[in-house]
């Protein structure tokens, strides 16, 4: 079967065929062979499926437990969605990326850098999974090394300095109107 939609792919009659199941087998999380576009859009789309046809994907998650193979699959999404309709990572603590870009920095300058950030994939889903992926150590060094520079040079140095780190909640914000927070999982922004 081809991929069309999420609906016709967890519907169909044969949705366990050993050539393309619904689900990958070993690990949920990972797209299963014939679906063609990106984990982040698979996630994505398996979340809205779920939160939309609860009854449905009850069905689906008892019929997958009868396919497994081996003690070593993953079952458990890594992800949910919120009752607001946000993605988030199970037990993450660092949900959005703060960036401070100085005193300098005006509204102009951050819908600017915001909107590079999401266009280019600077910090998106596969970005921050990777983060995620990592002790402390690991990922500040991240930030610093890769995703800092990156950010710096969207601003065709506007800025004299670029200061970044994950947080938890929007309330970590100074409200000064200087901040931009990333929500990678959603593909946006927010200035405040």
């Amino acid at each position: 079967m081809e991929y069309t939609s999420i609906e016709e792919w967890f519907l169909r009659e044969d949705r366990w065929n050993k050539e393309k199941p619904c689900l990958n087998i070993d690990d949920i999380n990972t797209p299963p062979s014939g679906y063609t576009q990106s984990k982040a859009d698979w996630i994505r789309e398996l979340l809205t499926f779920q939160f939309l046809h609860p009854g449905e994907w009850k069905a689906i998650m008892q019929e997958y437990g009868a396919q497994q193979t081996g003690n070593h699959s993953v079952k458990r999404l890594d992800y949910y969605m919120t009752d607001e309709g946000e993605i988030r990572r199970h037990n993450e603590q660092d949900v959005y990326l703060l960036i401070d870009l100085g005193d300098n920095a005006d509204i102009a300058l951050l819908k600017k850098v915001g909107d590079a950030i999401i266009q280019t994939g600077i910090w998106n889903f596969e970005r921050y999974e990777s983060y995620c992926n990592k002790d402390r150590t690991g990922r500040q060094s991240y930030l610093e090394e890769q995703i800092k520079p990156e950010i710096f040079a969207l601003t065709d140095q506007e800025v004299k300095c670029v200061n970044i780190r994950c947080v938890k909640a929007l309330d970590e914000s100074r409200f000064n109107g200087r901040e931009l927070f990333i929500d990678a999982l959603n593909d946006g922004f927010i200035i405040l």
